[in-house]
């Protein structure tokens, strides 16, 4: 593993504080409207099950800064985009708006350009940390990478579940009106009723999402597949460079006036 690098904030130089700056206020506008969406669907009694998707979204999009400092590793500004467009596309768009219920289309588009998009983040985490990266094995390397983003696929799914079986929400899916009033007969209520109703729940939703999911991963992985075999840059070899995100962690010098990049953990 290489030795991890994370200047603090007050260390960095102009350019990247401004960087930093501009991504919380980005992160920041996500989860504040996620808020604002949480407390008028509650007002209106929520009707479309969003409570649970807007309390998700408003604390996933700081999951990258909250990394960082686990990690001691700051990652590059276009790793941070990746993220910010994942959530703002899945989580935010998807979830928070109901838009992956409303119009099925979109629900497989996002899965699989997330399955894409997210592979590139698990690249930055592979590259920069994993001893020798260039001289893996292409075939095996490819094989962990899309491993790690099936397991992001199915976390997802349980996530879902686990949100539909305790908070009673709908992101695995609808019943009839005939099968809840079935269970209400039967006397089910709370955590029971909603279990009750996953049991009617189709699928094939669940199956889709994971199979588009995978055929983006899948087309990333024949795109790094392609560089390595090719040995040209086909722009993986600008992203691999990127992951080592030199440039977020450019120091500020207050004696010379200038920055520097440095691969050394800044203290």
């Amino acid at each position: 593993m290489r030795s991890r690098n994370y200047v603090p904030f007050r260390k960095l130089a102009p350019t990247q504080r401004r960087q930093v700056l501009l991504l919380a206020a980005f992160y920041g506008a996500m989860s504040l409207l996620s808020v604002i969406m949480l407390i008028y669907y509650n007002t209106i009694g929520d009707p479309y099950k969003r409570t649970a998707n807007c309390i998700n979204t408003a604390l996933a999009v700081w999951l990258p800064f909250v990394a960082e400092r686990l990690l001691k590793h700051r990652f590059s500004f276009f790793q941070h985009l990746v993220y910010a467009f994942i959530m703002l596309t899945s989580c935010v768009i998807g979830s928070v708006f109901y838009v992956f219920e409303t119009w099925g289309p979109y629900d497989k588009l996002a899965h699989g350009t997330s399955g894409y998009l997210l592979m590139i983040f698990i690249l930055g985490i592979y590259a920069y940390f994993v001893k020798d990266f260039d001289k893996i094995n292409a075939p095996v390397l490819i094989m962990f990478m899309f491993a790690f983003s099936l397991g992001t696929a199915c976390a997802w799914e349980v996530i879902e579940f686990l949100f539909d079986w305790l908070l009673g929400q709908s992101g695995q899916g609808h019943v009839p009106k005939e099968i809840l009033d079935k269970i209400a007969a039967e006397g089910y209520t709370g955590i029971r009723a909603n279990l009750e109703k996953l049991k009617y729940v189709g699928v094939l939703d669940t199956d889709t999402d994971m199979a588009c999911h995978a055929l983006g991963s899948l087309v990333f992985s024949l795109h790094f597949l392609l560089h390595r075999v090719t040995k040209r840059n086909l722009l993986m070899g600008t992203l691999i460079k990127d992951a080592k995100a030199i440039e977020m962690n450019t120091v500020f010098s207050v004696d010379s006036n200038t920055s520097f990049a440095s691969e050394e953990d800044v203290k």
